[in-house]
């Protein structure tokens, strides 16, 4: 038995992937994916504003990374992975040896955790006050997803990001 042959992707087309892949998972969001290559290895980036969470779209990109590191051993190991074609399936190695994403929020967002957070408490935002307030920062499960915190605090900033973080934005609903 002859072994599959297998076919390497560079960078840029490990990202051309990766692109196609959001827009199909995410229609509607306006993602920004750029590789980038260096000395001993490749990575993607991807950007974008509001839209899904950065948990929602590495469930999609983690697929397309090539490479794994184990901080324990400081070992770099490589895999590969079959790609779906018109043609069937196909042995690739992925050219980016990571995907990273990182998720901004706008200004109509901020503003808006801002206010749910001054209602809950009953006073202005404030991003440097300690708040005895909590956030869920798994799900967005509650009309805010704030409950009482007798025993810690938490500081506005803080408090204001893992709101924003942990929920989607729907696109193209007005907040």
């Amino acid at each position: 038995m002859t072994p599959a042959r297998k076919r390497y992707l560079s960078a840029a087309e490990t990202a051309k992937l990766v692109r196609q892949a959001l827009k199909d998972a995410h229609p509607g969001v306006k993602f920004s994916v750029r590789s980038r290559t260096y000395a001993g290895g490749a990575s993607v980036r991807v950007n974008w504003t509001d839209g899904p969470t950065c948990r929602e779209v590495e469930a999609t990109t983690r697929l397309y990374e090539g490479a794994d590191f184990d901080g324990m051993t400081d070992t770099k190991s490589y895999h590969d992975a079959l790609l779906s074609t018109e043609d069937g399936a196909e042995l690739v190695s992925f050219g980016a040896d990571s995907v990273s994403c990182q998720r901004t929020i706008s200004d109509e967002f901020r503003i808006q955790i801002e206010q749910e957070i001054a209602d809950f408490t009953g006073e202005p935002y404030n991003p440097s006050k300690a708040y005895h307030v909590a956030a869920s920062s798994n799900t967005y499960d509650g009309p805010r997803g704030l409950s009482h915190d007798r025993q810690g605090t938490t500081w506005g900033s803080d408090l204001l990001h893992r709101l924003a973080f942990s929920r989607p934005v729907p696109v193209g609903v007005t907040r």
